[in-house]
């Protein structure tokens, strides 16, 4: 924008906070599997009851990790367009980050 605000597209994911624990809960499982490029068949942590998933796999020789609402078709859960895929240095720097975000999320909270 050219006043310079940023602002969240219609495609981006937010967590609630059931969601964001789970999400940190598993924030080692998943660095984890990161450095393991995904494993064989992937990585997945469904966040709090909901379609919201935190994937690791491997797509076209690299590794992606991806937060990602899913839907289901004909039996099999999918991924839909709200969410975000990270290389594994953006999810490194998230990662790495994960004690301030934490921090953050607190004081909004409270």
């Amino acid at each position: 924008k050219s006043s310079g605000e940023m602002k969240p597209s219609p495609r981006g994911l937010s967590m609630n906070e059931a969601q964001w624990s789970v999400f940190v809960e598993n924030a080692a499982a998943v660095d984890a599997a990161v450095e393991d490029g995904g494993g064989k068949g992937g990585f997945v942590v469904e966040l709090s009851g909901s379609a919201r998933r935190v994937t690791v796999e491997q797509y076209k020789g690299t590794t992606t990790i991806s937060l990602r609402e899913f839907y289901q078709k004909d039996g099999k859960w999918l991924p839909g367009k709200k969410g975000i895929n990270l290389t594994t240095a953006q999810w490194q720097t998230l990662y790495s980050n994960l004690g301030s975000l934490k921090q953050a999320f607190a004081d909004a909270s409270a």
